[in-house]
Order: structure tokens, then C-alpha cells, then sequence
């Protein structure tokens, strides 16, 4: 299988999205308003056990209100074989900010709401076991960062979309603390005879 690490259009840095306003539905089709999200994160290629941090805020200008909100980091796995594909997701993050209705602290207004000035923070730790993004013949591994307002039943739910990439530990640093340096050279671990090899044979006591 070959394939090259995929940054998916990733900057290798800060990333910070401008704000995106998104309609709210309730039963798919009756109009409640619209939100509007804004997100940012310090770098959007995330190396596994690691810590990243992650700022986001949301305008509510819609007659609902928000209950929550979830942050996933997804993780999508491809595989096509003779014109046939398999598609796999997992959540290799899932953080739920349950009980947050917006406003209630603050008297204001939670179904007009204007927080996106006060973005919140919440830090990201990517578990050892994160797939390295890929891009091959056979395989494609994706990753997506999900910041998700959540409403009452029925309510659509407004998203927040980062494209990241898992890569792998940088060459230095697999380097000094993914190879250990042995206590001694090679050739020491091995123990000496106590004598040459040929004293090791009987002599014969008598001429044969």
C-alpha cells in the first residue's frame, strides 16, 4: 500500500475561521432564525499526545435557545477495493458542555443572544491512539474538529467545521524519546568465556 501523509489543506499553524451564520429549522423546514459561529484553534495539525486549545462563540439570532454544545474530533477511515468502498467513523474526541443555556447567568435573553465577543475555551487532547491523516490507493484517512450547538427536540443544529490532520511525531523528536540509547555498547552485553574455546576440550588421557 503506498500514500503519502494528507495535511487536507491544512496551514500547520493557527487557524481562524471567520464567522459563519447558518439558518435554524425546526421539523426540517419551518424557519426559527439563524446563528452564527465562530471558532479558532492553535495549530490544525495535531500531533497525538498532545495538547491544543480551542476558542469558539456563537450569536443567537433565532427564537430558540441553546442548550449546550458538543466538541467531537472525527475520525473517517476509507477503503476502496475493486470499485467497492468501505467507509468508517469514529470519535476520537467527544466533549459534551451540557446544562449551558445561554443567557440564564447573565439576564439577558437567551433566545437573542449575542456572545461570539466572548468566545469560550476548552482544551484538546489528542488520545496516543489517533490515525496518522493518509492519502493512498487503497486507504484515505481524514480528520474533522466539530463544534455543534445543541437545541430542543426537533431543532436543527448549528456546526462549526475545522479540516485538521493527525501527523506524526517530528523526526527530532522521535529521535531523542522514541529510541532508547542502550546502558552499554552492543558488544558488552554479550559475556565472555572464562577461557579460550580449545581449553574447553577433554584432553585424551592416553594415545589413541
Amino acid at each position: 500500500i503506498t500514500g503519502t501523509q494528507q495535511l487536507n489543506n491544512c496551514v500547520n499553524g493557527p487557524i481562524d475561521l471567520p464567522p459563519e451564520t447558518q439558518r435554524v429549522n425546526k421539523c426540517c423546514c419551518f424557519n426559527q432564525g439563524t446563528m452564527t459561529l465562530k471558532s479558532d484553534l492553535d495549530n490544525d495539525a495535531l500531533i497525538p499526545n498532545q495538547t491544543y486549545n480551542l476558542n469558539y462563540g456563537i450569536q443567537n439570532d433565532s427564537t430558540v435557545q441553546i442548550e449546550g454544545f458538543q466538541i467531537v474530533l472525527e475520525e473517517h477511515i476509507d477503503f476502496t477495493a475493486n470499485y467497492r468502498t468501505e467507509k468508517s467513523k469514529i470519535n476520537l474526541i467527544k466533549l459534551c458542555k451540557n446544562g449551558i443555556v445561554l443567557g440564564d447567568n447573565d439576564g439577558l435573553n437567551p433566545r437573542l443572544l449575542s456572545d461570539i465577543g466572548n468566545p469560550r475555551h476548552v482544551q484538546l487532547f489528542i488520545p496516543r491512539h489517533a490515525r496518522t491523516s493518509h492519502s493512498g490507493n487503497l486507504i484515505e484517512i481524514y480528520h474533522r474538529l466539530l463544534i455543534i450547538a445543541k437545541t430542543e427536540c426537533c431543532i436543527s443544529n448549528p456546526e462549526s467545521c475545522i479540516e485538521v490532520s493527525i501527523i506524526g511525531q517530528p523526526t527530532e523528536q522521535m529521535t531523542h524519546s522514541t529510541m532508547p540509547e542502550p546502558s552499554a555498547p552492543f558488544m558488552d552485553t554479550r559475556p565472555e568465556p572464562s577461557a579460550p574455546f580449545m581449553d574447553t576440550r577433554p584432553e585424551p588421557s592416553a594415545p589413541f
